[in-house]
C-alpha cells in the first residue's frame, strides 16, 4: 500500500510518500498503542488529535 505521510515542523509543511505492506488499520493500531490513544482512524486518513485540538482553538 502506498501512503502519503503530512508532517508540520514549526512553520513548513511537508509531504512524504512511503510504500507498507500493512493496512492502515494495522499501523493506526500500533500507533495508539505507542501513543496513548493520541490519533484518529478517520476513513481513510489517521490524523493526530492535537492537530484537531488546534485547529479547533484557533
Amino acid at each position: 500500500m502506498e501512503l502519503k505521510v503530512k508532517l508540520i515542523s514549526e512553520s513548513e509543511f511537508f509531504t512524504v510518500t512511503i510504500e507498507d505492506e500493512r493496512t492502515l488499520t494495522d499501523i493506526f493500531t500500533e500507533m495508539a498503542d505507542i501513543a496513548s490513544n493520541s490519533f484518529l482512524l478517520l476513513g481513510d486518513r489517521i490524523i493526530q488529535k492535537s492537530i484537531i485540538e488546534q485547529i479547533e482553538v484557533a
